[in-house]
C-alpha cells in the first residue's frame, strides 16, 4: 500500500517550508536533519536562460516565452537535477577546509529531522496498510547524512517560520545517472523512466534525491554524496540563475502570472498576494547585490556503502491504539486512533507518530 502523506523524489536534504523581513541578508538552506520508477519525464534542464548568444544568430526569446520556460522549470521539482540549499558562512568555511558535503545526521539544535522520524516510524512501527520496504531501505546508515534543498533558490530564501536558514547559497548538481524518488507517490525516475520506488533496492547506490512532503512544507532530501557531481557557491552560473529567478518573480509581481500557480516553487505555503511576494523579491535582490566574489566549486569523490539499518529513533513512539470521538459530544463519531508518546511532543498523523512542531532541517 502507498505511504500516505509522504513523497520521495530522487535527487534532495531538507532540508523542506514562511519568513522574515525582506531587508535582511538572503536566507540560508535547510539545515541537517530516498526511490521509485514508470516511463516519465526526462530531467529538467536547469541551465540559465538569460543572455542568449546573439552572435550565433539565434533570436532572443520574448519575455513571455522566457517566463513560460522558467515557469515550466520551477514547477517540476520531481524531475530536477540541480538544487539549492541555504546554509551558514561557517558551513561554507568547513566545506572550503575539506569537510564533506553531507556531514551531519542531525541538527545540533533541533535533533533529527521530521523525515528521519517518519522513516524510523515506518521501518519499525508501520501501520497495518503501510509497506515498510522503501522506508526501511532509506533508513540505512548510507543515507543517514543528508542536506535539505529545493529546486529554486527563491523558494526557500525566507526559511520556514523561524527565519532564513543562512546567508550562503549552495548549488548542488546531481550526476546524470542519479535517481530522483518521490516519497509520496512511491515512484522513482530511473534513466528517464518512472518506476515503482521498490525498484530502488536494485540500485541503492544511484539514489540522488528524494522528494518529501511534510505538514505545511515540502523539500528535497539529498542523502547520497556519491551521486553529487558538483557543489558550488558564489559562481557566475549561480548569479545568472538568480537573475533568471528575479526576472521570473518580477513578471509575477507585474501581474504576468498568478502566484497561485507557484505552489510547487516554494518550500512552504506560496505567496498568494503581491504583498506576500514582496519579501521574496527584496531578499533575492539583496542577495544578488551583496553576493560574495570568492567562488567555491567542488566535485566530490565519495564511494557509496549502504551500510546497516539504523537503530530506531526514540523521540516519537506509538503506545497503542484507542477508540476516540472525533465529532461533538451530541453526535460522536468514533475512530481507532494511534496513541503517541511523549504526549507533549508528538501527535498521530496518518497512523504514525510525528514530532510537534515538525522539525524542518
Amino acid at each position: 500500500m502507498p505511504i500516505t502523506a509522504l513523497w520521495l523524489v530522487l535527487v534532495v536534504l531538507p532540508h523542506g517550508a514562511c519568513s522574515p523581513s525582506p531587508a535582511v541578508a538572503p536566507p540560508p538552506p535547510s539545515p541537517p536533519g530516498a526511490l521509485d520508477v514508470d516511463a516519465g519525464p526526462a530531467p529538467v534542464v536547469t541551465e540559465p536562460l538569460a543572455n542568449p548568444d546573439a552572435d550565433a544568430g539565434v533570436a532572443s526569446p520574448s519575455d513571455a516565452e522566457r517566463r513560460e520556460a522558467l515557469r515550466n522549470r520551477y514547477l517540476a521539482p520531481a524531475t530536477a537535477h540541480v538544487f539549492y540549499t541555504w546554509t551558514t558562512p561557517e558551513q561554507l568555511a568547513a566545506l572550503r577546509a575539506g569537510e564533506r558535503v553531507l556531514s551531519r545526521e542531525s541538527s545540533p539544535e533541533k535533533g533529527h529531522a521530521g523525515f528521519d522520524h517518519i522513516l524510523s516510524q515506518l521501518t519499525y512501527q508501520p501501520g497495518a496498510d503501510q509497506d515498510r520496504e522503501v522506508p526501511s531501505l532509506l533508513f540505512h546508515t548510507g543515507y543517514a547524512k543528508k542536506r535539505f534543498a529545493w529546486h529554486t533558490a527563491f523558494g526557500a530564501i525566507l526559511g520556514l517560520g523561524a527565519g532564513p536558514y543562512g546567508s550562503v547559497l549552495l548549488r548542488v548538481t546531481l550526476k546524470p545517472n542519479a535517481v530522483v524518488s518521490d516519497f509520496i507517490a512511491e515512484t522513482a525516475v530511473v534513466d528517464g523512466k518512472t518506476v515503482p520506488a521498490r525498484e530502488l533496492g536494485k540500485l541503492p547506490e544511484r539514489l540522488g534525491a528524494i522528494y518529501y512532503e511534510g505538514p505545511g512544507y515540502h523539500e528535497i532530501v539529498l542523502p547520497n554524496e556519491s551521486m553529487i557531481e558538483e557543489v558550488s557557491a558564489n559562481t557566475d552560473t549561480i548569479r545568472r540563475e538568480l537573475e533568471d529567478e528575479l526576472f521570473f518573480l518580477q513578471g509575477i509581481h507585474e501581474g504576468d502570472l498568478r502566484t497561485r500557480e507557484l505552489a510547487h516553487a516554494f518550500v512552504g505555503a506560496p505567496p498568494y498576494t503581491m504583498e506576500a511576494l514582496a519579501p521574496y523579491l527584496a531578499s533575492l535582490r539583496a542577495f544578488l547585490d551583496h553576493m560574495p566574489a570568492e567562488p567555491f566549486v567542488r566535485r566530490p569523490s565519495v564511494a557509496f556503502q549502504l551500510g546497516a539499518k539504523r537503530a530506531q529513533l526514540a523521540f516519537c513512539r506509538s503506545t497503542g491504539r484507542k477508540r476516540v470521538a472525533t465529532r461533538d459530544i451530541s453526535h460522536p463519531v468514533y475512530v481507532v486512533q494511534v496513541q503517541c508518546a511523549p504526549t507533549n511532543a508528538c501527535r498521530p498523523n496518518h497512523d504514525v507518530c510525528r514530532p510537534v512542531p515538525d522539525p524542518f532541517q
